[in-house]
Formats: C-alpha cells, structure tokens, sequence
C-alpha cells in the first residue's frame, strides 16, 4: 500500500466520487482513497472521508492524536494479525537473532571509526565477533544475555575515550547516575519515540514485538527497531560531544539524588546534534529515510511480498 502524508494547520477534507480532496491554506491535493493517508497539523473531515476510506480498503491515521480508522478487514487488522502469527510462529526467532547480530555489526563499525586505542578496538572487536556466531537458538532469554555481554564490552571500550570528569563506567539507566548515561538515555529515548510514530504511521500495532518481550503498556516493537539504529543515530551524534568536551558539566546537568539528568541547554545540545544525523545523507539517503524503509521492510515481510534484511551501520 502506497502511504501519502498531508500537513497543514486548517485543512478541509473532503470527497469527489472515490477521491479524497483535501483543501489547505495553500495547497490542494487529490487522493485515491485506497492508499494509506497520514493527515498531520489539525483541520476537519468530512463523513463521506471514512465511507471511501473504508469502502475501498484504505487506511487513514491523524498523526497529531495518533488515532487510527478502525474498520473489518482494515489494512491495520491484516497487519497485526500477520504480526501475531509471526510471534507464535519460529520466525520470530530468526527475526531476533537477525536483529541482535546487526546490532553488533554496527556496534564493531563503530568501535574502527572511533579515536580507541588499537589494542583495546582489537580485543573489544574480536570478542564481540566470537559472540556474534553464538547468537542462535529459540531461547530469547539466553540471546538477550548474549546481547547484553556484547553491550558491555562495547560500553568498556567506549569508556576510555570519554573524558573522567564524566564519570562514565558503564551503562546505567532509570536512572542514569553520570552525565554521560544521562545523554545516552535521553537520546535513545528520543530514537524510541520517533520509530513509535513511524510504527503508528504505517500501521502497526507497535506493542507486539520479536525480540523484546511484548508488554501491554510498552511499545516494544519499537524497541526491536532501536536496536539496529542507536549506533549510527544516537551513539555516533553524543560521543563527540563529551570527547570534545562540549558537554558543561555545571550548565548542562543538573542531579536528583543519586540521579543525573540533561538540563535544558545539555537537551538542546543533544537533540540538535541528533537531529542533524537524522537528516545526514548517508548512502545516498537521510538516515530517518533509512529507518522508515526499514520499517516498510518488515511489514512487507510481514504481508509475505518480502524477505526481511536488518539495517546494518557498514
């Protein structure tokens, strides 16, 4: 399903036969009202909108209320039901397994791009490579052990660019207890909620994942995705700023308790520079391009009509 998006502040939305004719300040625009359509900004809609929509199977999201149109058959449904038999079925696990070892790639691309000494790169590099290939089975529990070892070692050699005055020592998190776990947390957070809408947008439900455990009140799918993305989005954009020394540690945090928090200005420092890799070209295309096919990947591999191939930070 082609899925078309239209922004403005006022927009009408209204019907010609099956087109979907939607009037903003400026612009006028002409759906078919069989493809997936993202109404963002804030207008009106007319009935006969959501008769088309649904008599001719299309999808229709409001991407400001994160609402969705609900119908029998929907596109939505087809997809969560594909979703759930993909849960029940061993190819979830394939799919996890596929996740976890582009995670880890990406992980070793960029440990050889930073300024880490050889023989730290070249131990932390050859033991998550040995990991990698034990990365099988159908024991999640067993995988996400594998993958937290992978972490930590990353994390380790990571560790010793960063500047002491940081007190970074490994990963923390609810609450991150140094200023550079602070950005960490806050930038991958960031990457979460902007993948969950992007999720919404296309029409999954993002509560049903492969690699975390699904949780009515957690959006892990959303989570799944993250996991090929936080090195070459998040990492890559909040290292430089603390080896640079950037990060001001009277102005840019701020402490509650044992816990350590951006302040306003630390937000904006990371938010810009995560903001600017997101729109970075790389490949020949925007990072957030990148994640979105992604996405449109997966459910097309969902749908039968594709095969699955996990985003890799080469």
């Amino acid at each position: 399903m082609e899925y078309r998006e239209f922004f403005d502040w006022g927009y009408i939305a209204k019907t010609d036969g099956d087109k979907i004719i939607i009037y903003g300040r400026n612009i006028r625009k002409v759906f078919n009202s069989d493809i997936g359509l993202i109404l963002s900004g804030k207008g009106s809609i007319t009935s006969n909108v959501f008769r088309n929509i649904c008599r001719n199977r299309g999808d229709l999201f409001f991407d400001k209320i994160g609402y969705r149109v609900f119908y029998n058959d929907s596109p939505y449904s087809i997809l969560m039901l594909r979703q759930i038999e993909k849960y029940f079925s061993k190819d979830r696990f394939k799919i996890a397994i596929e996740i976890l070892k582009a995670a880890a790639r990406s992980k070793i691309k960029l440990l050889n791009l930073l300024d880490i000494s050889s023989d730290v790169r070249e131990n932390a590099v050859g033991k998550i490579s040995d990991l990698i290939n034990t990365l099988r089975g159908e024991f999640l529990s067993s995988l996400m052990g594998v993958e937290a070892t992978i972490t930590k070692m990353y994390l380790e050699a990571v560790s010793t660019i960063i500047p002491e005055k940081y007190g970074f020592k490994g990963r923390t998190r609810r609450p991150p207890e140094d200023p550079f776990n602070a950005a960490i947390s806050y930038g991958n957070m960031f990457l979460y909620r902007f993948i969950n809408r992007c999720l919404l947008k296309y029409g999954f439900d993002p509560r049903i994942s492969f690699l975390h455990q699904p949780y009515r009140y957690r959006y892990s799918l959303a989570l799944d995705i993250s996991e090929m993305f936080r090195q070459v989005v998040v990492d890559i954009s909040i290292i430089p700023l603390y080896t640079s020394g950037g990060m001001v540690l009277n102005r840019d945090f701020r402490k509650e308790g044992s816990a350590v928090y951006l302040s306003k200005s630390g937000g904006r420092k990371v938010l810009r520079a995560i903001n600017h890799r997101l729109n970075l070209n790389y490949r020949g295309r925007r990072l957030m391009d990148w994640i979105i096919d992604q996405i449109l990947m997966l459910k097309r591999y969902l749908l039968g009509i594709d095969v699955f191939k996990p985003f890799i930070f080469e």
